[in-house]
């Protein structure tokens, strides 16, 4: 059975946008994981040698390891996708899956690193980038890497079933 050539060339668009986005998501997550794992930094402050690092607050670590799942799941999932052995419709519910939690790690982060940078007034909360300005940089890269992996599951997920899936892949 020949399929005519547009659609062929739809099956190698999509081929091509499945497997460069879930690459991308691997790597991204991956990269964002562990410059946040290695992030550490030391200063003096008043006489009084101070450390920080992702152990400092509970959503880094959830960060490390959410972008490790997500970076995992992304090469299992490519694997899967390009053995034609999974099915459609469960690698989309999962992709969705990771891409949510891509979203999770990523919105908790910010919010630590959006009070890290510029502190809580109203709070009392004091703004320690200014203290700790090479962990912050670091924090704020990783960060953007994993907006970028969120965005690869995003693009994954969304042409999952664009031009014409299979059913069974």
């Amino acid at each position: 059975m020949t399929r005519d050539p547009e659609e062929q060339t739809r099956q190698k668009r999509r081929l091509l946008y499945q497997v460069s986005s879930r690459i991308v998501a691997c790597a991204a997550s991956a990269v964002a994981a562990l410059l946040m794992a290695f992030n550490r930094e030391t200063t003096v402050y008043g006489g009084v040698e101070i450390d920080v690092d992702y152990t400092a607050a509970s959503a880094f670590k959830f960060f490390i390891v959410g972008n490790a799942v997500v970076s995992i799941y992304s090469l299992v999932s490519l694997v899967f996708f390009l053995s034609r052995n999974a099915r459609a419709g469960l690698l989309h519910v999962l992709d969705l899956t990771a891409m949510a939690l891509a979203m999770a790690v990523a919105a908790s982060a910010a919010a630590i690193a959006h009070v890290g940078k510029y502190g809580e007034p109203k709070a009392g909360w004091v703004s320690v980038c200014g203290y700790f300005p090479n962990f912050c940089h670091r924090t704020g890269l990783s960060l953007v890497l994993c907006f970028v992996g969120f965005i690869s599951c995003f693009l994954s997920t969304a042409t999952m079933h664009v031009a014409g899936a299979d059913p069974q892949l």
